[in-house]
């Protein structure tokens, strides 16, 4: 599924400014309650929970400020705190939009679309170049060919190269760049395989709802999400767009310096 084919980012971004306009409606009604209680008790207690609110409000506010300006202006963040509270905080949001969604009648997978849209502008924000031994390629098992009797969910080595499915290419694309690509049947050996080769940087393809699971489980650490196509329905002989995979391999990966630019570091640290 090609990037531009995903569900825009207002859609996730619009969700959550509903959540902040509830939020801050519910504020100005207790605010009012309790400037209505004649037991001091009472208003001490709704004073707190208040002041509290509005805390929050304004700590949820910063963030979710700094994260839109990201998106629209398509620049980076120079914070690295305020990068990672921003993707955390969009996913403590996921379940809370996704409920106002349901209730607006916007279809699950266009929200869950969008969420991945956000958390990958917000993986480029932080401009990260790593090596290509600390990238991570993460696939699901429905990329083979489902009558192959060479499983490749252990061991990437038993394809054979047929091509008639995309893992011949993946693994092209892998030793051209010489990124470490796993296959996972779900979460927990996902989990597992994560933990083993310890990433710095994952390039997960899978459906939305495997993307934004392990998108979630994984903060803070950087998933950058590809939808998988699937002309067979879900999870069955599904295909990848290797020119959209290359791409963000490129967009993260740290090449070696080339001679000049040796040479003018050389000479910069002579002078």
């Amino acid at each position: 599924m090609d990037i531009n084919s995903y569900a825009p980012k207002r859609i996730f971004l619009g969700l959550i400014l509903a959540f902040v306009v509830l939020f801050s409606t519910l504020m100005y009604y207790l605010w009012h309650l309790g400037t209505n209680q004649e037991t001091a008790i009472y208003r001490f207690l709704f004073t707190g929970i208040i002041v509290s609110g509005f805390i929050v409000m304004g700590f949820i506010s910063v963030v979710l400020g700094s994260m839109v300006v990201t998106i629209l202006r398509a620049q980076t963040m120079s914070v690295p705190l305020l990068q990672n509270l921003m993707r955390i905080t969009i996913g403590y949001f996921f379940p809370i939009v996704m409920q106002i969604g349901k209730v607006l009648r916007i279809q699950k997978n266009h929200i869950m679309q969008s969420f991945i849209q956000v958390n990958n502008q917000m993986v480029l924000a932080k401009q990260i170049k790593v090596p290509a031994e600390d990238m991570l390629m993460l696939l699901p098992h429905c990329v083979q060919d489902a009558n192959c009797k060479y499983k490749i969910t252990r061991d990437i080595d038993n394809c054979k190269l047929c091509g008639k499915c995309p893992v011949n290419d993946l693994i092209t694309l892998s030793s051209k760049h010489g990124i470490n690509m796993r296959v996972a049947t779900g979460g927990t050996l996902a989990r597992q395989i994560v933990k083993s080769l310890r990433p710095r940087v994952i390039l997960a393809v899978a459906c939305e709802r495997d993307l934004v699971s392990g998108i979630i489980d994984s903060m803070p650490l950087p998933v950058y999400g590809i939808l998988n196509v699937r002309p067979n329905g879900p999870c069955f002989n599904t295909h990848v767009i290797i020119e959209e995979i290359e791409k963000a391999i490129e967009q993260f990966k740290a090449y070696p310096p080339t001679w000049s630019e040796l040479n003018e570091a050389e000479q910069a640290a002579n002078k």
